[in-house]
């Protein structure tokens, strides 16, 4: 049976006049049912042992998993324990007895041996009825708070520290546009402004960018999308640099927002090798196509001529080997035309049948291509990209599988677009591997000793992607691979090549 506490206001004003009777009941049912955990203690001298508790809430009880009539008669100081702060636990028990007012945090300690974090409120009371002295403190576990004030301080300490930039952006009621509310150091290093000049709005710091790129940024974090860009930035000394942006929305336990969280990397460095890298690949492959013109025109001519034996098939060596230099050349130009946004397909009329008869004419394992296909198939797209697609996959599937096996190349038109399917019966690419396949620089876990670089099924998909087409694999480990390309037969355009 609990002491009922004749005066409830008391413990929150020890100087306040009594509740009328009419109310006591249903604020001992208050307390009773309070989250916070509560308990009172007598009178009892120090010299006799000490208070101990005379009334605890529920929340009391649930918390130190005692049953209630175990916490009555208890010294309140059971809750102390091996790591309590002895400072502060000398501080409440001083407190208890003088019935002064204490407070603080501290381990507490359960029947069970468990710990856990509480904040403790405490101060004596008097009994108006009675004039006797208690003793009453409100308590709450502050596990999760202190949890959430640790990971906060590591994040703090994270964000201080980070080398890329750090912007928190805001909206408040007078603002038109999002403002920066928060810069980390690394930030003030990057834009060479001050934190006052940022917040304030001040500081002019801008994109070079097209007005558009801004609009559309600014829409996506109005929106609340999360948003990766490449940016053309502005120091304050003028200055300019690339910079990898991404933008997420910080949302409230309401799921609404007002903030943004913007991570800016300086990828100055990464651009300008990237564009030295394109240049070199601009300029080996405009130079490698000269020499080669050459090399493939007198090897071709030679071949005409020449009766079989020896001498013929080492002038067919030369062509084969010039013809993967003339296919390396193209794919290099193609590429740095790419990453330059300055390539367009050229577009004309193609006989893609006649095309395939050509490459595998001149395939060292070209005996083993078994075609399947109208004697014609004329279609209007770009004759380098069908060349260099079909040379790849056939490549790939001969490679990997062994002879007598044959690979299977079948030409068809269905509708307004053209099919292209090579299949093999070789080693096929393992499951795991499948979704990778188009990856740059991925090779299959079985190809073994093969030589390869995996570049070249990435750039066989960037190239049927240029002409707005589709490429998928479907194989079978140990059973063989089909790669299916199906492309628009694409209306004639100004047969004038992109420089």
């Amino acid at each position: 049976m609990t002491a009922r506490i004749p005066s409830v206001r008391s413990l929150f004003d020890a100087a306040g006049p009594a509740i009328p009777d009419g109310e006591s009941i249903p604020m001992q049912a208050a307390i009773d049912a309070a989250s916070d955990m509560i308990f009172v203690t007598d009178d009892r001298p120090a010299i006799d042992g000490g208070p101990t508790i005379v009334y605890a809430n529920a929340a009391m009880a649930d918390e130190f998993r005692l049953d209630h009539g175990e916490l009555i008669g208890r010294s309140p100081a059971f809750v102390f324990g091996p790591r309590t702060d002895p400072t502060i636990a000398n501080r409440i028990r001083e407190a208890m007895r003088t019935m002064e007012p204490a407070d603080g945090e501290f381990r507490a300690y359960r029947a069970d041996g468990t710990s856990f974090w509480t904040d403790w409120r405490g101060r004596g009371i008097v009994d108006p009825a009675t004039g006797a002295q208690r003793w009453m403190a409100i308590g709450r576990n502050t596990d999760e708070r202190r949890r959430s004030e640790d990971r906060l301080a590591i994040l703090s300490t994270a964000i201080e520290n980070a080398n890329d930039a750090v912007y928190v952006y805001g909206v408040r009621a007078d603002d038109t546009m999002p403002r920066i509310r928060y810069v980390n150091p690394a930030g003030l290093r990057n834009s060479g402004y001050t934190e006052e000049e940022l917040m304030s709005g001040a500081s002019g710091r801008g994109p070079l960018v097209e007005p558009e790129l801004v609009e559309m940024v600014l829409r996506e974090m109005t929106a609340g999308r999360s948003l990766q860009q490449r940016l053309r930035l502005q120091r304050k000394d003028g200055t300019a640099y690339w910079a990898g942006v991404h933008f997420q929305p910080i949302r409230d336990r309401t799921g609404g927002f007002s903030q943004w969280i913007c991570i800016e990397r300086d990828i100055t460095a990464e651009i300008e090798r990237e564009e030295a890298r394109t240049d070199l690949m601009a300029m080996i492959g405009h130079d490698l196509r000269n020499p080669l013109t050459s090399i493939l025109g007198y090897s071709e001519m030679l071949l005409e001529t020449m009766e079989a034996g020896e001498e013929r098939s080492a002038v067919a060596q030369i062509l084969t080997a010039g013809r993967r230099l003339e296919s390396l050349a193209f794919e290099l130009l193609t590429i740095s035309r790419m990453e330059r946004n300055a390539y367009e397909p050229y577009i004309e009329e193609v006989d893609v049948a006649a095309l395939l008869a050509d490459i595998i004419a001149y395939m060292p394992e070209g005996k083993r291509v078994k075609v399947a296909a109208p004697a014609s198939v004329v279609v209007q797209s770009d004759a380098g990209v069908l060349r260099h697609v079909l040379e790849n996959l056939m490549s790939n599937a001969l490679k990997f599988s062994s002879a007598p096996a044959r690979v299977v190349v079948e030409l068809t038109l269905p509708g307004d677009r053209l099919r292209m399917r090579v299949s093999d019966s070789g080693i096929g690419i393992p499951a795991s591997d499948l979704p990778l396949v188009f990856n740059r620089a991925t090779r299959g876990a079985n190809v073994g000793a093969r030589r390869g670089t995996g570049l070249g099924l990435s750039f066989v998909k960037r190239l049927v992607d240029s002409l707005g087409g589709s490429v998928t694999v479907k194989s079978v480990e140990g059973r063989g691979t089909t790669f299916d390309v199906q492309l628009p037969n694409l209306a004639a355009a100004d047969p004038t090549p992109t420089s």
